[in-house]
Formats: C-alpha cells, structure tokens, sequence
C-alpha cells in the first residue's frame, strides 16, 4: 500500500515554468494533489491580481507582479517522465 502511495504522490508533481516580459524564465516544482486543469485555474487567478502576488509552492515562494508575466505553463511531471522513457527505449530491429 505504502507503494501505491508513492506513486500517486509522484504523479501529482507539477512542473511551472513562469515566462516573463524580461524575456526571463523561472521554474517551480509543486507537489499538489490536484488535477492539472484544477490547479492551472487556481494559477491563473494571479492574473486577476493587480497588485503584487505570493506564489507558494513546495519548493518555496516566489513574489510575482502579474503585470511583468507574459506566460505561466504547468505541466504533470509524470507525464514528462513517462515520454522521456519512451524516448530512451532501444528499438532492436533484425
């Protein structure tokens, strides 16, 4: 049980990549229980923000004024995981 625990807590990280108007690029990992398109909408309610915003994750925080953020891309950690194993898979062929 303890395994399957395990599993599903690492199919819940999230990888955020916060694009800004510098041309910058900063990078969070989340560990998060919900779904992905849940926890995108509560994401994007920064942008609703005029003033400055606390972003916490469990890495850490990050202070953000939604004004200077030109992109915020979430992604399953899972996910990028599962398609990197595939693309490393030796094809052997006669």
């Amino acid at each position: 049980m303890n395994k399957y625990r395990k599993k599903e807590s690492e199919n819940k990280m999230k990888k955020i990549l916060i694009d800004k108007t510098n041309g910058n690029t900063d990078v969070l990992i989340d560990d998060d229980l919900r779904d992905i398109a849940t926890y995108a909408e509560e994401v994007s309610m920064i942008f609703s923000s005029s003033k400055i915003v606390i972003f916490e994750t469990t890495t850490g925080c990050m202070i953000i004024r939604p004004s200077q953020i030109e992109s915020i891309n979430i992604s399953d950690l899972s996910k990028i995981s599962e398609v990197k194993n595939e693309s490393n898979e030796d094809i052997l062929k006669d």
